[in-house]
């Protein structure tokens, strides 16, 4: 994953966590530091899909973005051989967006 993504408004964001392995590690996605599991039974625009790999889970969809969207997302990748986080910030383009200096 990317350190950075911009996003349009009302767009779909997909991030893919870069996992492989047998047998397939355990995958928690969080945003801003609160698991999007628990977000997505509040939250129908969340989903998740296994990547090219067949991994569950590997793959963060969210449908129609918006400016509560923007914020650090995180994968929590756990193995048996150890565990590994990734982390991206999405940030959320908009008419209305106000430019934002990074």
């Amino acid at each position: 994953m990317t350190k950075s993504i911009v996003v349009t408004d009302q767009e779909e964001l997909s991030l893919e966590c870069p996992v492989d392995g047998k047998p397939f590690p355990g995958i928690v996605w969080r945003k801003d530091s609160v698991s999007l599991l628990d977000l997505k039974a509040n939250d129908s625009r969340i989903s998740f899909a296994a990547n090219e790999n067949e991994v569950p889970n590997a793959r963060l969809i969210i449908s129609k973005v918006d400016q509560n969207d923007r914020g650090n997302y995180t994968c929590n990748v756990t193995t048996p051989t150890g565990n590994f986080e990734v982390f991206t910030y999405v940030r959320i383009k908009g008419e209305n967006t106000k430019r934002q200096c990074f």
